[in-house]
């Protein structure tokens, strides 16, 4: 399942607000809350915007420190 993952840290460009588009093998939200909530760190697959906001295209995994997720919500658009 994908997922829109936003960080409590700014972004590598120095902006405010720092999303990641991942995804990870759960079947639900609930279930990646779980997830969460038991790990201090998780490997995801990391995803990038097409240049022409048309999908997304992956860039390889990425770990995340749960202790820096402020919010998460299913990504909902395809590809």
């Amino acid at each position: 399942m994908r997922f829109l993952v936003t960080m409590n840290m700014p972004s590598r460009k120095g902006e405010m607000v720092h999303q990641i588009v991942c995804r990870y093998p759960v079947e639900s939200i609930e279930s990646f809350l779980e997830v969460i909530n038991e790990s201090d760190f998780i490997l995801v697959e990391e995803f990038y915007r097409k240049p022409d906001n048309a999908g997304f295209f992956p860039v390889g995994m990425v770990i995340i420190n749960t202790m820096h997720i402020g919010k998460v919500k299913v990504e909902l658009s395809s590809t």
